[in-house]
């Protein structure tokens, strides 16, 4: 089957299936029914993560004057549509940043956004083709930024966490899989919804998307595949980079 990638510099066929694929997560909201409201139940070992430091870091969850805890007052989704200015990441926790770190898209850089979960059996298939990318193409300014939030589920699928004892598990998670790029943690996710999702409700996992040097959306990719995803990210990256095109 044949299907229109369009992106802001062109539209062109590619070719199988465009990705909203097969190897999808459910959405988040829908995990969040399954298995209800986060518990208070901990891991072993000890707590690294206050709920102090929680309390912290979703005050940095900031939406200017809107209260966030109110789904009422929540703004229509900005959306991240092809060929208009990305929004801002607006999160109250990082890893693997040094202290104060923030990105600004427009700055120049091309940066791939990478939306996963600890709960999304599919979400790791995409990190060696992000770390293949940001191997070759740093010098380029093409830089990675894992996104995550803090949903209340536990890697196996099963258990519930609380904030703290999540927010205590990601590094973990990301240094299992050998992430070494920032990662930006959204306190409130229906803050990353209202920015990032496509009904302003819910995230179908993974999510990749490509923002070019001006700050502008290239490229939107929902779920995985073995080669159209490497392709497709591949092939976006080469209409952004200055000089000689990249390649699988």
């Amino acid at each position: 089957m044949r299907v229109i990638f369009i992106s802001a510099l062109s539209a062109i066929a590619v070719s199988p299936a465009r990705i909203a694929l097969h190897h999808s997560c459910p959405p988040l909201t829908a995990q969040v029914a399954r298995y209800g409201t986060a518990s208070a139940i901990a891991p072993s070992g000890a707590i690294e993560a206050s709920q102090a430091t929680v309390d912290q870091a979703r005050r940095l969850d900031t939406t200017s004057s809107t209260n966030t805890t109110d789904t009422t007052k929540i703004q229509r989704p900005a959306r991240p549509v092809i060929g208009r200015p990305a929004p801002q990441l607006l999160v109250g926790s990082w890893l693997n940043t040094p202290s104060g770190y923030h990105a600004t898209f427009g700055d120049g850089h091309i940066y791939i956004l990478d939306f996963t979960a600890m709960w999304c059996g599919s979400c790791p298939n995409t990190y060696p083709i992000v770390k293949d990318i940001i191997k070759q193409y740093a010098s380029q300014g093409v830089r990675a930024i894992y996104v995550a939030n803090l949903s209340g589920l536990a890697e196996d699928h099963e258990s519930t966490l609380d904030s703290a004892n999540e927010l205590a598990a990601l590094p973990e998670y990301f240094a299992r899989h050998q992430v070494t790029e920032p990662v930006a943690i959204y306190m409130n996710r229906k803050v990353m919804f209202r920015d990032y999702s496509d009904d302003g409700n819910s995230i179908d996992l993974p999510k990749l998307i490509i923002i070019d040097g001006h700050g502008v959306v290239r490229d939107v990719m929902t779920g995985w595949d073995a080669d159209q995803t490497r392709k497709e990210m591949f092939a976006t990256i080469a209409t952004l980079l200055p000089s000689p095109k990249a390649h699988q």
